[in-house]
């Protein structure tokens, strides 16, 4: 079965030679003959001087069982070591998506609160509406599910916030803020709770229901 041939563009071609060379050299710094090089390597004469040459045919084995024989063994472990360009690659990727990323989500976030918001000032959606596909309901269940709370609490009343019981803030996706926008995940606080006590606090029930009995 033939081998298919190794093709290697002419500007690459240079690299190998200089390789070859820099092999050539440390066999001479060292006063070894190429009889002594091919013997100890376990390679011929001929295969040598390719690998002198930087030929690209001859196996990575065989050159580095010369560079072994040099002492040059270690010289293997350099290749790819310092990727410069990946890891420049990978830095700008660090400095950057997490900051785009960030920015496009707090858009998508506040351009969904948007739509609801003006869903309930205006007084419905339809059900092909994006806003019906986000909430996963009918605006009359929709109403009916943030009026139906223990403190009588109704939408459009004044000081009333419409808040998201799993903070928005959590969502670190288009897919999770979406969830999160979910019905099931909206209430109604009044303002000086949602926006001060709660923005920096986990919901809890308990602890608003003595807040409010006290505040009252």
């Amino acid at each position: 079965m033939r081998t298919k041939k190794t093709i290697i563009l002419p500007k690459h071609k240079l690299i190998l030679e200089e390789m070859g060379q820099n092999i050539k050299l440390a066999r001479k710094r060292r006063k070894l003959l190429t009889t002594q090089i091919s013997e100890r390597a376990d390679v011929s004469r001929s295969t040598l001087f390719l690998i002198e040459q930087g030929d690209e045919g001859v196996s990575i084995g065989n050159y580095f069982n010369v560079l072994r024989v040099l002492g040059l063994e270690m010289d293997f472990l350099k290749l790819a070591s310092d990727d410069i360009f990946g890891r420049k690659l990978q830095d700008l990727e660090l400095l950057t998506e997490p900051e785009y990323t960030q920015n496009s989500l707090k858009i998508y976030s506040n351009s969904i609160r948007s739509k609801i918001l003006l869903s309930l000032k205006r007084g419905g959606y339809s059900i092909d509406s994006e806003v019906y596909n986000i909430l996963g309901c009918e605006y009359s269940e929709f109403i009916k599910h943030l009026n139906n709370n223990e403190y009588n609490f109704k939408v459009n009343d004044q000081d009333i916030d419409l808040d998201h019981i799993i903070p928005i803030s959590e969502g670190d996706s288009k897919e999770k803020i979406k969830q999160l926008n979910h019905y099931t995940n909206l209430q109604l606080l009044p303002s000086i709770y949602n926006r001060t006590i709660k923005r920096v606090n986990k919901w809890d029930a308990e602890h608003f229901r003595i807040w409010f009995n006290t505040f009252e």
